[in-house]
């Protein structure tokens, strides 16, 4: 239903959130496109089961900590 489908759609702030980052942050591996995410209009959504998996978000926040 589209209940089940907007819980698995997180806003920039409610994906920061949860991987524990900052907003910027997260905002700039979109931008690189190191982590999966879509936009609509000027605002970004990003995949719940995706992020959760974890095997994007942790290669792409390790990746980023490297200097």
């Amino acid at each position: 239903t589209h209940t089940e489908q907007a819980d698995t759609v997180l806003t920039l702030f409610e994906a920061a959130k949860r991987l524990k980052v900052s907003e910027r942050t997260l905002w700039q591996l979109a931008k690189d496109k190191a982590i999966p995410h879509f936009r609509v209009g000027k605002q970004y959504g990003f995949s719940r089961p995706l992020l959760m998996r974890g095997r994007f978000a942790n290669a792409s926040l390790n990746k980023r900590k490297q200097p």
